[in-house]
């Protein structure tokens, strides 16, 4: 077993680099919600073992989450005072909040991180991990990440006061003043330039620490003994980790795969479903994955390639010009095309994953029934071999319905604008053609939105059997 299997160096190394970064406002360059979720990984096993490092594993998967709702956070920010982002005081206290939460979060949690490494240092033999390269003490990085914390907190939300210190009590700007919102521009940038600096100097310490920690031979053997110890647990986890990571996948690809093409435009791009059913084989067992793998490749590239011939006839053309104009014809023949070669692919991806899905009923159901009651086990097999198979009818109705919806969506009908419906986009006496057939999204919808459900149910309901650990039998 590998040491990093509980406590990973490069990790840790990656998620302190994209945590160094300035933010403005809410607008983060390198999201730190991915570097807290890297180091998440790098300690799951660690926190389960030393003390301390579970109270910091606590904190980062809080700061993931705080992190994460940044980003609806700005699509409301953005929502509620428009693009031209006039409505300042609304942005600042927008980054005041999240600042504050974070502070209340990373404060600890860094600090129980360096606490770790200090117990470790003290109880466990490395001393390499009570001091710095630089011989200061843990306790010095601890403090210099406080104060990073703080300024990079600070530097977020205070360029935005600029906009607030000039308004008397009716909101508009005190006469005779000087607006320093012009200025607005310089503070910012000064503040991001300040809270990098703080942040490279910081970085550096950091790294400089964990690179030498990672070099410890103490340090090694600590871990490595660890490995050694949960060497059966830990395969037993990544055995676990890799089912769930099978059915999740499978679960998010036919999510992802419903597309009620309003407007003939696909709303969810499906180049996303090829690439969760990818996974899912990457996860899979048997022989059936490699072929999968290849399959769902393919129906992910005819994904892709579809929705840029898409976008193209779009920004050109709307469906309503196919039978009229040659040139939309000309661009929209591939788009049906394309689809329906998607649809082919998505079928057979399709087939692999049920399957792959088969051999995991297989091995993972039943599990908790007793070794000689070898026909209730073959009964829950049974039924789910049969939910399997009307997902596979479900995913062919489907696949199949995508290019139909699309062909007959060009399909228009005539009609002339009455007195009644004449405004100032059309005249009356105006000729004007709808498709014939726009009601066929709704069905597409529900019968992919039926699908969606079916496939949740199926991977829920296996996902509970196999989760159902067989009880350990004792000799009478």
């Amino acid at each position: 077993m590998k040491a990093s299997r509980i406590l990973s160096f490069p990790l840790l190394i990656a998620g302190f680099i994209l945590l160094c970064n300035p933010n403005l406002n809410l607008f983060d360059i390198l999201p730190d919600a991915i570097g807290y979720g890297l180091l998440m990984l790098a300690m799951r096993r660690s926190s389960e073992i030393f003390p301390h490092f579970d109270a910091a594993y606590r904190g980062f998967r809080t700061l993931f989450w705080v992190n994460l709702a940044k980003i609806p956070a700005i699509f409301v920010m953005l929502y509620i005072t428009g693009i031209d982002l006039e409505e300042r005081a609304l942005i600042t206290v927008f980054a005041l909040g999240f600042a504050i939460i974070e502070w209340i979060f990373a404060f600890p949690a860094f600090r129980a991180l360096f606490e770790g490494f200090a117990y470790l240092g003290e109880s466990r033999g490395v001393m390499q991990a009570l001091r710095t390269p630089s011989g200061k003490s843990v306790d010095h990085l601890s403090i210099l990440t406080i104060i990073f914390l703080i300024i990079k907190g600070a530097t977020s939300f205070l360029p935005e006061t600029v906009y607030l210190s000039t308004f008397d009590h009716n909101g508009s700007l005190a006469i005779g003043a000087v607006n320093p919102a012009v200025f607005y521009p310089f503070f910012a940038a000064g503040g991001m330039l300040i809270s990098l600096v703080m942040g490279l100097i910081w970085l550096v310490s950091v790294l400089s620490y964990l690179k030498a920690l990672e070099k410890d031979g103490e340090m090694q053997a600590l871990l490595l003994g660890s490995a050694e110890l949960l060497k059966d647990e830990l395969l037993a986890s990544d055995e676990k980790r890799h089912r769930r990571l099978f059915l999740l996948f499978l679960s998010v690809g036919f999510v992802f795969a419903v597309d009620p093409l309003i407007g003939n435009r696909d709303l969810l791009p499906n180049a996303v479903a090829a690439l969760a059913f990818f996974l899912a084989f990457v996860y899979a067992k048997g022989a059936f994955a490699r072929h999968g793998k290849i399959f769902s490749l393919l129906y992910l590239a005819l994904s892709v390639t579809e929705n840029i011939f898409s976008a193209r006839f779009f920004q050109n053309f709307e469906v309503t010009d196919v039978p009229f104009r040659d040139a939309a014809l000309v661009q929209y023949v591939p788009v049906v095309a394309l689809r329906l070669a998607e649809s082919v692919f998505l079928v057979l991806t399709v087939c692999f994953l049920v399957k792959a899905l088969k051999e995991f009923i297989l091995a993972q159901t039943g599990k908790a029934l007793r070794p000689e009651d070898l026909v209730l086990r073959n009964e829950v097999h049974t039924e789910f071999f049969k939910r399997v198979k009307r997902l596979t009818v479900f995913s062919v109705i489907y696949a199949l319905l995508r290019p139909f919806v699309a062909a007959f969506m060009a399909v228009t009908t005539r009609h002339v604008i009455t007195e009644a419906e004449a405004n100032e986009f059309y005249s009356e006496g105006e000729i004007v053609y709808y498709p014939a057939f726009s009601w066929l999204w709704i069905v597409l919808l529900v019968v992919g939105a039926a699908l969606a459900v079916y496939a949740i149910a199926l991977v829920y309901d296996i996902r509970s059997e196999a989760e159902f650990e067989a009880p350990e039998r004792t000799e009478e």
